[in-house]
């Protein structure tokens, strides 16, 4: 299996943070499905839909802190 010129891309222009925590998903997802494949199955996309959401609730929810609260 070659790997995906678009994940090499991103991997090379995103802060090192990014494909980290693509990485270490992927790599949870997998282990997972390895273990418990039926419940992989059904809750992995969900799982990942929701850490994404929240990162991106917690991302507007710092801005609002640093500008509205934290102002110099």
């Amino acid at each position: 299996m070659d790997p995906s010129p678009t994940g090499l891309g991103l991997g090379f222009i995103l802060p090192f943070f990014n494909p980290f925590s693509m990485l270490m998903g992927a790599a949870l997802a997998w282990f997972w499905s390895r273990r418990r494949p039926a419940h992989a199955d059904r809750y992995v996309v969900p799982v990942a839909s929701g850490v994404i959401a929240g990162e991106s609730i917690v991302s507007v929810a710092i801005a609002l802190v640093n500008n509205l609260f934290l102002r110099h």
